[in-house]
């Protein structure tokens, strides 16, 4: 069985750098007010990339499929994916498999 790894990577306009921050810990407080795992956030620290990264591992398919429900089920988590897009000009969701 796959465990699958899902990395959602965001690109701060200038000047909210610390708002993207912010705002993805808010998504995680919501994420464990949902019953859902917080996951993992880093921020940029040198070289290119996102300004701001969150990840989180799941132990199958079926695992990730009932979070991303969870998620698209959720007022309070589409409010914050809405204030997001205010402050971010790129996004990117990736997701992969790690293979025994």
């Amino acid at each position: 069985m796959a465990v699958i790894v899902e990395r959602t990577e965001y690109w701060a306009l200038p000047g909210k750098e610390a708002d993207v921050l912010t705002h993805r810990k808010q998504a995680s407080a919501v994420r464990e007010s949902i019953g859902l795992i917080p996951g993992t956030i880093r921020m940029h620290r040198e070289g290119t990339g996102p300004t701001v990264s969150w990840q989180a591992t799941f132990a199958d398919e079926a695992a990730h499929a009932a979070d991303q429900r969870a998620r698209n089920q959720s007022e309070a988590f589409g409010a914050v994916r809405d204030h997001m897009n205010t402050l971010i000009s790129r996004f990117e969701r990736i997701v992969e498999m790690e293979e025994d």
